[in-house]
């Protein structure tokens, strides 16, 4: 069973706490700064407002996934990732690496 977690946006108290909660989890078992983690990456299409707040608040890169076809990018700065979902649906994701 999935939930709809986007209620949260909403409520800036509890989004806080949830927010809060992940990122404490995150320092307990890696660290602060957490070792061994690169950046936070969000597969997630709704997930991006939560993956990016975490991501900042442990000064970490953010890196989205999205469905091929979601965004447009220069393939010299993507890497394709195939998979077959619990429906049986082939899913094409992209990665982008930014360069800043």
């Amino acid at each position: 069973m999935t939930r709809d977690i986007f209620i949260l946006t909403r409520k800036p108290d509890l989004r806080k706490k949830w927010t809060d909660t992940i990122v404490e989890y995150i320092r307990e078992h890696y660290g602060n700064p957490p070792g061994g983690v690169d950046a936070i990456v969000d597969p997630n299409t709704r997930g991006y407002v939560f993956g990016v707040t975490i991501a900042t608040k442990l000064r970490l890169p953010y890196i989205p996934i999205q469905e091929a076809g979601e965004i447009q990018a220069d393939p010299d700065d993507v890497i394709r990732a195939i998979y077959t979902n619990r429906k049986n649906e082939v899913i094409v994701l992209i990665l982008i690496i930014l360069l800043l």
